[in-house]
């Protein structure tokens, strides 16, 4: 039987997205008024809020390899590998932004900083969506089976591990 993937991920992904858009565009209704150059405000916030949301998929993503890994591999390998390609890529965003004329560091900076402003929220946005969209943040059933089939896959493997040890 072929287990399907759970969606809690990608719903949690596309709130932090929703988030992201959302603090991004108060951000810009207030800090238009107060910027002389507009155009390199609005760029400089585009490109941190498309950065945010790129980080928050890889980061959904770097989770779900994880998860979903075989048993016998350690996740600690990937994970500080993951953290530092994200912060690279935040500092390649920023080093560009400080460099580009049509960019404005700070804007970008702010941008960026979203993310986290969107995770804050996060629990109100999946209550609204909950209702407006009919999404849930309840596991599916086939979900819930497939882990209990990755359980019992995982108990076997430890019991063949020990016969095997009691052997020898």
């Amino acid at each position: 039987m072929k287990r399907q993937k759970d969606n809690l991920g990608t719903i949690t992904l596309y709130e932090l997205w929703i988030g992201t858009v959302f603090w991004n565009l108060v951000i810009l209704a207030v800090g238009i008024w107060l910027v002389k150059d507009k155009f390199t405000f609005v760029m400089g916030l585009a490109l941190g809020c498309v950065t945010a949301m790129v980080i928050a998929g890889h980061m959904a993503s770097s989770i779900s390899k994880m998860l979903s890994s075989n048993v016998n591999v350690p996740p600690k390998k990937g994970l500080p590998i993951s953290s530092l390609i994200r912060y690279g890529i935040v500092a390649l965003v920023l080093i560009v932004a400080c460099f580009s004329p049509y960019a404005d560091p700070i804007a970008t900076f702010i941008g960026i900083i979203s993310l986290k402003l969107s995770a804050y929220i996060n629990p109100l946005i999946g209550r609204i969506t909950g209702k407006v969209l009919g999404w849930s943040h309840e596991p599916s059933p086939e979900a819930i089976e497939g882990g209990e089939l990755q359980r019992e896959e995982e108990e076997k493997a430890r019991m063949e591990r020990e016969s095997e040890q009691n052997n020898s």
